[in-house]
């Protein structure tokens, strides 16, 4: 959205239909279809049911409760996979036990984004609407 509203020329709306609508997410990156170089975001997120979320940043990627968040709600605790992308590009060594800092701060980083964008849990849409057993 913002590459497209730069390339238009036009400014995000400041309100909506008497509603403050919420800017969009990511940057322009008309720079690099100029040819330009351009810096790296900071982080980039993915997140499916507000459950399993997912964080690059830099050479690290962390993966929270990998796979089928229904298998893996039965499981206690949480389950984090941290890679280091530039020396182990095929994901072969979770370094999650080793760099439990760094864990923290990218687990951290992926809530402060969730809140940001009012993800939902899937947790709460199971409570609402529960799962058929057929």
């Amino acid at each position: 959205m913002p590459t497209l509203l730069d390339i238009t020329n036009t400014e995000f709306p400041e309100k909506f239909h008497d509603a403050v609508p919420r800017k969009p997410d990511g940057r322009s990156i008309v720079a690099t279809l100029k040819g330009q170089t351009m810096s790296p975001p900071e982080a980039i997120y993915f997140n499916d049911k507000g459950q399993q979320s997912l964080i690059y940043q830099g050479r690290w990627k962390l993966l929270i409760e990998a796979g089928w968040y229904l298998q893996t709600l039965a499981a206690p605790g949480i389950n984090s996979e941290l890679y280091d992308l530039k020396s182990d590009p095929g994901e072969a060594n979770n370094l999650a036990k080793d760099k439990p800092e760094l864990v923290k701060k990218l687990t951290a980083m992926c809530e402060k984004w969730k809140a940001e964008n009012q993800i939902v849990d899937y947790a709460e849409i199971i409570k609402i609407k529960p799962q058929d057993p057929y």
